[in-house]
């Protein structure tokens, strides 16, 4: 037989061989990554309920605005864009199991549906700048009037700490969108009916902050004992300590331990200046949530920067990531033994796992299997989540003295 036949059907054979053992390979890290979405993350037990009467006239306003906004003729790409997201969140909002989820995502519905409806008036000449500008003091105080309601009671330290958190993450949150609202109809770059229907859109949202707010104020026990004494100390003990800890620790550039570090000071940067507009009880929860970071960081230096380092995670590491955050969760929650502020910052857990499970789909759906930067950056957050459910109630304990 001719050598040359040989040698050439061996390599035709060893190439097919390669071909078959790469498809069974990257149809094993398909299912591995497939098999880690199903592993089923629990339910976190919602330490402030929103009241089912607020959820309902929510709901109810979004899917009037839509109506409204579905009358209309909509030429601009760009609005037809934002009433189908509008839409979409309604849906949303109508499905989710999570009432606050739910809550939000009308509430983002009827700023979408307010935009389309603005964005037509202006159109149609029915609809000015000034017009708009001229709600602006009107918002403005009632954003006062709210803050001037802020209280630290409550049933105890816990309970009156995340609340008034809300409340001033909502106030936070309205005092930005109305900033907003005023800087859009300043974009000389954009055409006049979209920044008329943005800045509206941001009215919208001003409202819908300000209605939760006053939710959650009315939710608060007004002879309930003052903690404001009690949430001042716990603030700049923390403060104080998770500083001396993130400014003495260094860890290698090449790990995630890294970016941790930086998150968690930019963490305090935010909370010192919540601080220093009246936000005291926003301010200290985020301190708590900076130590509670900071607590992670040496499990965090063996895990690899997702866009530094040329580690190789596979599709196995994966799985065996989100397992790990999972069980942890599961056991941080039944710790907690029903502690309203182990709940309320395991949200941050939950918030980790859902991103790391989009980052997986994100993989699978565009084919690749192992090894993707967004498998790297699900990995990470899956160990991330892991280390802070495990230190979540030990930091809780020194929050209790």
């Amino acid at each position: 037989m001719d050598i040359k036949k040989v040698i050439g059907i061996g390599l035709v054979f060893v190439l097919l061989l390669s071909v078959s053992i790469y498809a069974v390979s990257t149809k094993d890290n398909k299912e591995i990554l497939e098999s880690t979405l199903k592993v089923e993350t629990p339910t976190i037990p919602s330490p402030v309920a929103v009241d089912n009467a607020l959820l309902e006239a929510t709901v109810n306003r979004a899917e009037y605005l839509i109506s409204q906004a579905q009358s209309t003729t909509l030429n601009d790409r760009e609005i037809q864009r934002v009433m189908q997201s509008a839409i979409k969140k309604l849906e949303i909002s109508k499905s989710e199991k999570d009432s606050w989820r739910a809550l939000i995502s009308a509430r983002e519905a009827s700023v979408e549906a307010t935009t389309v409806i603005a964005y037509t008036q202006a159109k149609e000449g029915e609809l000015s700048e000034k017009d708009v500008l001229n709600e602006v003091p009107n918002w403005g105080s009632k954003i006062q009037l709210l803050k001037a309601r802020l209280k630290y009671n409550g049933e105890n330290l816990e309970q009156s700490l995340i609340i008034t958190a809300e409340v001033e993450r909502s106030l936070e949150s309205a005092e930005n969108w109305l900033s907003q609202a005023q800087e859009i109809l300043n974009l000389n770059n954009r055409p006049r009916e979209l920044r008329i229907a943005y800045s509206l859109g941001a009215l919208e949202a001003v409202r819908g902050n300000l209605e939760d707010a006053e939710f959650l104020l009315n939710s608060l026990q007004k002879d309930g004992t003052g903690q404001e004494g009690n949430i001042m100390e716990i603030y700049t003990r923390f403060n104080k300590e998770v500083m001396l800890k993130l400014n003495t620790s260094t860890y290698p550039k090449e790990s995630f331990a890294n970016l941790t570090l930086r998150e968690a000071k930019g963490v305090i940067k935010r909370a010192e200046s919540r601080f220093d507009k009246g936000f005291r009880a926003s301010a200290t929860i985020d301190v708590i949530h900076a130590f509670v970071l900071a607590e992670s960081l040496d499990t965090l230096s063996k895990v690899p920067d997702p866009w530094y380092a040329n580690a190789t995670i596979t599709a196995g590491d994966i799985y065996q990531a989100k397992k790990q955050a999972v069980q942890a969760l599961n056991e941080a929650i039944k710790n907690a033994n029903g502690n309203v502020l182990s709940l309320y910052l395991l949200r941050f857990v939950d918030s980790e796992i859902k991103t790391a499970d989009s980052l997986v789909k994100r993989s699978i759906e565009s084919e690749r299997f192992e090894n993707t930067e967004a498998l790297r950056l699900a990995y990470a957050l899956y160990i991330r989540a892991a280390s802070y459910a495990k230190n979540i109630n030990k930091v809780v304990g020194l929050v209790q003295g």
